[in-house]
């Protein structure tokens, strides 16, 4: 009688670009998140903070004043909105002027000292200083400045990029930067005063399209700018020139300026061809031979302007949302997530997942603490019945903690929501192997290593890859184990998590036989 082997196959990263068969690591991972070079974890879920916004949220921002006081601020179409305090609710803190904005016009939002500015790339900017007191009357357009999709800041400067100027035309190529240390203040470029002020702009013509973003304080550069086509550096020289810009990408810029995100001194972003990390210097492909083909083939193009970009730093986790083709919503319904800590067994760097989620705009929210008085009025402002045993988060949760960031997102429904502990369902699928070479391979007890309760395992069977695969049978573990008795030449297992949280999925233990030789 055949000697019963034993076999782990890991979880390995997930690499759907690859073949199926001797593929090193899974082909399907849905509902989970790398968190190791050997493990996933629950994909989180998402709790309502506040309540809803009739119109599509188009830009989120979260800042701290020089106290230490978190305030988390968005923009909607022609309104721009806030939340502080124990606040449930978005406030209007749109000026008296009525905007122009429509309701497709993407925010782009910083802060500058205590001052945050908003641009949507129609009206001209919006500042608001950062006070709880009288706040809609600090609210107000900057004349002088540049109508600009795009801003960031850049040592001592505010810079902004793509713009439309007093005429109406449209710029896309040009960057524009204030006075030093005065972002309210931009005199007429080549002027005495500007010089004296040290401000100006610089056109990046070429063929490199319309700028996408720009990241300040990046890596080797002061800033990076990202183009559809290319990507510039952006350095300070000092008078007369100010900065100095060097392309240092020639054919590769940002696909969608959603795309864009920083972490730390690195930038992650979406390119024609796929995922790249930027240090300020260097593009390196981090999608290559792995998710690349896959995502492209399942980004809808029309609404890729849709894509939006955040980060969990705990974590080390970047996400992108997107809409996928077939979506009609136009909201984005894929969670793309990137651990780019993780070291994976062949010294590759990185892991990826994909998920199912409705959303309308990853962010980053900051918490404000509450004391007991403050929880009641939460629990009677949210109509909780069940009091404290009815909070979306256990009282030791980091969203009862001031300042704290949170992985967030806006919802379909316009409000801002936090992470919690994921109780979704999850899915994998491992590659095809061939355990015997030459020979059939009888298949027979499976052990899913992982915490997770609710789970079940199917074995996907052939005798040769022009074959269709077996349909899936699900076994549930007794024991923690399944029981099989799956005789072919080339197998793959199948594992469905039909909810709850769990804290590791590390692969599976099978037991194999040699089968009859073919």
């Amino acid at each position: 009688m055949s000697q019963t082997t034993v076999i782990q196959i890991k979880a390995g990263p997930w690499l759907p670009d690859l073949p199926a068969l001797n593929n090193p690591g899974l082909i399907v991972v849905k509902g989970l998140l790398p968190m190791s070079n050997n493990s996933y974890v629950s994909m989180p879920s998402f709790s309502p903070r506040t309540t809803g916004w009739s119109d599509p949220i188009m830009g989120f921002y979260t800042t701290k004043d020089r106290g230490g006081r978190p305030f988390n601020f968005g923009a909607s179409g022609t309104r721009i909105l806030g939340i502080s305090g124990v606040d449930t609710h978005w406030e209007d803190m749109s000026p008296s002027q009525a905007l122009q904005g429509n309701l497709e016009s993407f925010w782009s939002i910083v802060s500058f000292g205590e001052r945050v500015i908003f641009s949507n790339g129609v009206d001209p900017m919006q500042s608001l200083i950062l006070n709880l007191e009288d706040r809609t009357s600090r609210l107000s357009p900057d004349p002088d400045a540049p109508v600009a999709r795009y801003l960031a800041v850049v040592r001592d400067w505010l810079v902004a990029a793509n713009l439309r100027d007093r005429s109406g035309a449209n710029l896309p190529q040009r960057i524009h930067w204030s006075a030093i240390d005065n972002p309210t203040l931009w005199p007429p470029p080549g002027s005495d005063e500007a010089v004296a002020q040290q401000s100006d702009f610089q056109d990046l013509i070429g063929n490199g399209g319309a700028i996408q973003g720009i990241v300040g304080n990046i890596g080797t550069a002061d800033a990076a700018i990202f183009m559809e086509r290319a990507i510039y550096r952006m350095s300070f020289v000092g008078p007369p020139a100010i900065f100095s810009f060097h392309q240092v990408e020639g054919a590769r810029g940002a696909a969608a300026p959603g795309s864009i995100i920083t972490v730390g001194a690195q930038v992650f972003y979406l390119g024609e061809d796929g995922f790249y990390q930027f240090d300020g210097t260097t593009s390196v492909p981090i999608g290559n031979e792995r998710i690349n083909k896959t995502i492209l083939r399942d980004i809808n193009l029309i609404t890729i302007s849709r894509m939006s970009a955040t980060v969990d730093p705990i974590n080390s986790i970047v996400f992108w949302a997107y809409c996928s083709k077939g979506n009609s919503t136009g909201y984005p319904n894929r969670l793309l997530a990137y651990n780019w800590a993780i070291v994976n067994d062949d010294g590759s760097l990185g892991r990826w997942t994909l998920n199912d989620l409705d959303c309308q705009l990853l962010c980053r929210s900051l918490t404000n603490e509450m004391n007991l008085e403050q929880l009641d009025q939460f629990i009677i402002e949210n109509e909780i019945s069940t009091g404290v045993d009815g909070l979306p988060f256990s009282l030791d949760s980091r969203v009862w903690m001031a300042g704290q960031p949170l992985l967030s997102l806006i919802d379909v429904d316009g409000s801002l929501c936090v992470a919690t502990p994921g109780n979704g369902k999850a899915e994998l699928e491992t590659g095809e192997f061939e355990a015997f070479p030459g020979r059939l391979t009888l298949l027979g007890r499976v052990t899913p290593l992982t915490d997770a309760k609710d789970l079940q395992v199917a074995v996907r069977s052939r005798n040769s890859q022009a074959e269709t695969l077996s349909t899936p049978v699900y076994s549930l573990p007794k024991n923690g184990q399944t029981s099989h008795r799956a005789q072919a030449r080339y197998h793959r297992l199948a594992v469905k998590i039909d909810g709850g949280a769990f804290s590791f999925f590390n692969g599976l233990t099978i037991e194999v036989k040699p089968g009859d030789a073919r």
